[in-house]
């Protein structure tokens, strides 16, 4: 459970960080004031989830084979980090797919101005954009995606309560 509300916290910390330009909710007077500048709050934020989360990944296995029966105790706590692992080969195959798509989105769509290399221009950031810019995404575009990872920790909370506490109180 204290894992679980860290994260959380950790999380939060993620999901609010501003800059200071962008920190509309907070008077001037306590922006001054403030330990860390916005950003960092990105960062701090980061590390305390990743200490949660390696918290979490080393209590669950235990916790599995507590209150497991001695004959699926090694299935269950293999199973757990197969799910770990399938997870993250998942999560590998999105990313390619997704560098994938762009890299041929912007491709097709936009000429290269950047220096010669092997006789081909190359991509320069600052001139290979969209016309009028890259105006499409607001904060929304990364704030919804790291406030997601919120949701299962709060569905891990509201049944926390019904786990047994080991298998003698059972």
């Amino acid at each position: 459970m204290c894992n679980v509300v860290i994260f959380l916290l950790g999380s939060a910390l993620q999901t609010g960080a501003t800059s200071q330009s962008e920190d509309l909710f907070v008077p001037i007077s306590i922006q001054r004031f403030t330990i860390f500048p916005r950003p960092v709050y990105l960062f701090v934020g980061r590390a305390v989830a990743g200490l949660a989360v390696g918290a979490l990944t080393h209590v669950i296995p235990m916790y599995l084979a507590e209150i497991s029966s001695a004959n699926v105790r090694g299935s269950l706590v293999s199973l757990q980090q197969l799910s770990i692992t399938i997870g993250v080969g998942l999560r590998i195959l999105a990313r390619i797919w997704d560098i994938t798509y762009w890299w041929n989105s912007l491709r097709a769509n936009i000429p290269y101005t950047g220096p010669l290399l092997n006789g081909q221009p190359t991509f320069d950031p600052y001139t290979n954009v969209p016309t009028g810019g890259c105006t499409g995404q607001t904060q929304a575009s990364w704030r919804i995606p790291i406030g997601f990872q919120m949701f299962p920790a709060l569905v891990s909370v509201a049944f926390l309560e019904a786990l047994s506490l080991s298998l003698t109180s059972v």
